[in-house]
């Protein structure tokens, strides 16, 4: 019985592995934004799968705002009258998608300068160590939104390659 359970488990972990190769081809072959998310420290070839499922065509998002609010990682306050009362993460959209970011937030702060720098910033304000995932999250949403908005692999400098190409006669002055 137990050697079954063993034969099975190694079948489904060879199962798993053949289908992340065959989802790496077809990442490569079709032009979905998914060959250049995968660039970005902390995203991986299954999340970067799931975020371009979940999230469609960038295009029906304008700006990265708009795609933080369906993300739903958002501030959402809560006061009435004369009560201030404490800002928390809206949670207002996509259960999967937020959750699939959030894992790959918590390894986009060991591993991505630009998501490590926003959260140890957010933590040395004061932050909450959750709320300064969420700041962190909201970055990564935002790095999500360019990578797939310009179709550019991602750049550690913080997009300044991107914005000099961009508008040239801005990069000199």
């Amino acid at each position: 019985m137990i050697q079954q359970t063993v034969e099975q488990i190694l079948l489904l972990q060879k199962q798993e592995q053949e289908l992340l190769s065959e989802m790496e081809k077809l990442a490569q072959s079709v032009d979905t934004g998914l060959k250049q998310l995968v660039t970005v420290p902390g995203i991986s070839v299954k999340s970067a799968a799931a975020i371009v499922g979940k999230v469609g065509d960038i295009q029906q998002f304008p700006s990265a705002k708009q795609l933080i609010g369906y993300v739903g990682c958002h501030p959402r306050f809560n006061s009435s009258g004369m009560k201030e009362g404490m800002a928390y993460m809206s949670k207002a959209d996509n259960k999967r998608l937020r959750r699939i970011l959030w894992q790959c937030t918590i390894v986009a702060i060991r591993h991505n300068p630009l998501v490590r720098a926003h959260y140890e910033a957010k933590v040395a304000e004061g932050k909450r160590k959750m709320v300064a995932i969420g700041h962190a999250m909201a970055k990564l949403v935002r790095i999500v939104w360019v990578v797939l908005t310009y179709n550019e692999p991602f750049d550690a400098t913080g997009g300044i390659r991107l914005v000099a190409a961009r508008s040239p006669e801005k990069a000199g002055s």
